[in-house]
């Protein structure tokens, strides 16, 4: 008998938030645009050394899947995982706050919008610790559209700079 999907949608989706279609996809809704990420990423990858086909990824929040299966076609060595995935490529189903993988287990970390307080209940801190225990030591974090200034969030990160000159796309090495 098959084993029905855990469902995280109750336990991580705050109240009275109305509208859960405010374009957390937008980012990645077509093969054009996620085509201009992947390439902008390979290109910021390749100035710190790093072959972007050479490593192990895990994508975060990979939702529609729409960057992990293009990555996939790239000959990119990637996993992703999703409190509610929703596209057609297999997705490990977890909360970023529990990530189901050992120590050091990746070479990049990418996430696209997944830190999102206006519609989730995120413990964040608890987030990025999960980030980094996940991350090799020299590890990189890939960071798009996401909102991690907060004072402290991203302790044991170094923010590489100038390496994106873009306030949208941040890259972090794990130090």
């Amino acid at each position: 008998m098959d084993q029905q999907p855990r469902k995280f949608l109750k336990e991580i989706r705050k109240r009275n938030f109305i509208n859960m279609d405010y374009g957390a996809d937008d980012a990645t809704r077509d093969e054009k645009t996620v085509a201009t990420f992947f390439n902008l990423i390979q290109r910021k990858l390749t100035e710190l050394n790093i072959d972007i086909k050479e490593v192990k990824i895990l994508e975060i929040g990979s939702g529609n899947n729409i960057f992990f299966d293009y990555a996939k076609k790239q000959g990119v060595n990637i996993i992703g995982v999703d409190a509610r995935p929703r596209g057609k490529s297999p997705a490990v189903q977890a909360l970023v706050e529990r990530l189901p993988f050992a120590d050091k287990s990746f070479d990049i970390v990418y996430s696209s919008q997944v830190f999102d307080s206006r519609g989730y209940n995120q413990d964040q801190t608890l987030m990025m610790r999960e980030i980094s225990r996940c991350l090799r030591q020299g590890g990189v974090y890939v960071a798009l559209l996401e909102n991690i200034d907060e004072p402290g969030l991203v302790e044991g990160f170094e923010l590489i700079v100038p390496i994106s000159r873009e306030s949208w796309i941040k890259f972090y090495r794990k130090s």
